[in-house]
């Protein structure tokens, strides 16, 4: 008894403290460094437990981004919540840095292209479609704004491949360009963003030429992203049906396919990597 009550102090001692008490900072980033050590079980038993604070937003705090499991349950607790509270930014930094809302710059449809994929991001993070977001998709079906985009064959052509190497990652959107933007600058790498459209239909079978026809080097494609938006993840231990607990999954595949492309880029000094892909990927298409 004796131990089991030792293990489960150390587990859940600090759903007992308020993260307003002067020595939350000090045993959060304790129990962050053994949190790495829990298995499976210990962390579902963590989650199951840390509901006794009836509060979403403030539950959030509790968690950490060690574990997959409390990473998910993040993603949950920010739509039970309905916002997306600041504290993410110190309790999941990726989760936040993906929310970072990215400007698109250099023609008429930057604004449109900036506002519609921030409120994109959004929506998925709650979980929820919003009426006015409808009408504006709507609105590009029939009006087709984007057909002003240049074509990813287009952009392609007009590259150099001499010293530049092709790193495509299946279905990989603009969602998650401020992702990008973040670890770019963290890894002190420039980075420039084109915006293009691909033609329809967006199957990977009709929209991989531009990989094969690039007669520059080749990075080995990525196709963990495509089939994880296919569901080919391991669902964790309470499914859930409107939050995305696939993202964090997601943003895994795209900070390791950087960091591959950093580790080319240290080892070539002054050479470059084109990152592009066959198509995007949203819940609404």
């Amino acid at each position: 008894r004796q131990h089991s009550e030792w293990h489960t102090n150390i587990l859940c001692a600090i759903l007992d403290m308020s993260f307003d008490d002067g020595r939350f900072p000090r045993l959060y980033d304790a129990r962050k460094k053994i949190a790495q050590q829990f298995d499976k079980g210990d962390v579902i038993e963590y989650i199951r437990e840390s509901r006794r604070i009836s509060n979403p937003s403030d539950r959030i705090r509790y968690m950490t981004d060690c574990t997959e499991l409390e990473r998910e349950e993040i993603v949950r607790l920010i739509v039970d919540a309905g916002e997306i509270p600041a504290s993410i930014e110190n309790v999941y930094p990726a989760l936040w840095n993906y929310w970072r809302r990215f400007s698109f710059s250099g023609g008429e449809f930057s604004g449109v292209l900036t506002k519609y994929f921030q409120d994109y991001k959004r929506q998925k993070l709650l979980g929820r479609i919003e009426p006015s977001f409808m009408e504006a998709l709507r609105d590009f079906a029939e009006d087709r704004p984007q057909f002003a985009l240049p074509t990813r064959e287009s952009v392609l052509e007009g590259i150099a491949a001499d010293g530049i190497a092709l790193c495509w990652i299946d279905a990989l959107g603009c969602e998650f360009l401020g992702f990008i933007q973040s670890f770019a600058e963290r890894l002190g790498l420039k980075l420039k963003v084109t915006p293009v459209r691909v033609k329809l239909p967006s199957i990977t079978s009709f929209n991989r030429s531009f990989y094969d026809e690039w007669q520059g080097d080749k990075m080995p494609p990525v196709s963990r992203l495509d089939k994880i938006k296919h569901g080919a993840f391991e669902k964790s231990y309470e499914p859930s049906t409107d939050a995305p607990t696939e993202l964090p999954h997601e943003l895994i595949v795209v900070e390791e396919s950087i960091n591959a492309i950093a580790m080319r880029l240290r080892k070539k000094p002054g050479s470059k990597v084109v990152l592009t892909s066959d198509h995007g990927a949203t819940r609404l298409a």
